[in-house]
Formats: structure tokens, C-alpha cells, sequence
């Protein structure tokens, strides 16, 4: 029986022999990640109709196991302001300061990807490792 380190390394070879698979690992990732941006977004505490933590989506885009790719968005109209950050203007139109991002996505990814990319390859080496 293979480690995982060695399975690891035959992902491209799983890739090509194995794409159902592979994709399913990577979409089960994908709705990994939304659920922790969903839960490291910032809350305004106040109700309306986009909040951002409510505005987050998934789709899966590509055809084939090397175009294959999980992508998360955000539809939120103000999403760009709070994670980059924006000028604070008055009702005049007059700049008075600038209010920093907080970076949120950033941060969550940066922190996330190694654990979720992990899961993945365990999930998928779960489901390979009788094929090889």
C-alpha cells in the first residue's frame, strides 16, 4: 500500500485515468473554502438586502481534468470596498480619510488552502487507493 506523499505525486496520472473523481474531490474543496469565507466575513450588524457573509457563490468551470477549477465569488455590490478597503468622502464630495480593507478573503485563503487542499488529496487518495 502507497503513502500518501507517493499518492501525492501520481495526482496527474489519478487526473487523467480517474477525472469523476478527481472533480468531485475538488468541488467538495470548493464548498469547503466558501463555508470558512462565509464564516470569516465581517458582519455590519445591521440587516439589509446584500449582506456579505449571505452573498457568497460557487461554481465549477472547465471541461476536462486540467481545465477543471472551483471558483468563489462574492455578489455583494460593496464586497470590493470592505475587503480593499475606500476613501472616505463627505455628502459634499470632499476626501476626508481613507478606510483600510480588512483583507478578509486573503487572510482566510492563506490560512485554509493548506488544510483544505489536504482533505482533498486525503478524500481522493480514500477513493483511488484501491484503483492503483
Amino acid at each position: 500500500m502507497m503513502t500518501i506523499d507517493e499518492f501525492i505525486n501520481r495526482l496527474d496520472v489519478a487526473n487523467e485515468r480517474f477525472p469523476y473523481e478527481c472533480e468531485e474531490s475538488l468541488e467538495k474543496a470548493t464548498k469547503t473554502m466558501k463555508k470558512e469565507l462565509k464564516n470569516a466575513t465581517p458582519d455590519s450588524g445591521k440587516e439589509h438586502k446584500h449582506k456579505l457573509n449571505k452573498s457568497w457563490k460557487h461554481d465549477m468551470e472547465g471541461h476536462s481534468g486540467d481545465t477543471f477549477k472551483g471558483v468563489i465569488w462574492n455578489t455583494a455590490p460593496h464586497f470590493h470596498l470592505v475587503e480593499r478597503g475606500h476613501a472616505k468622502v463627505a455628502p459634499s464630495g470632499r476626501v476626508f480619510g481613507h478606510q483600510p480593507g480588512t483583507h478578509f478573503k486573503d487572510k482566510t485563503v492563506a490560512e485554509k488552502k493548506p488544510d483544505i487542499v489536504q482533505k482533498m488529496h486525503t478524500d481522493l487518495y480514500e477513493k483511488l487507493s484501491d484503483k492503483f
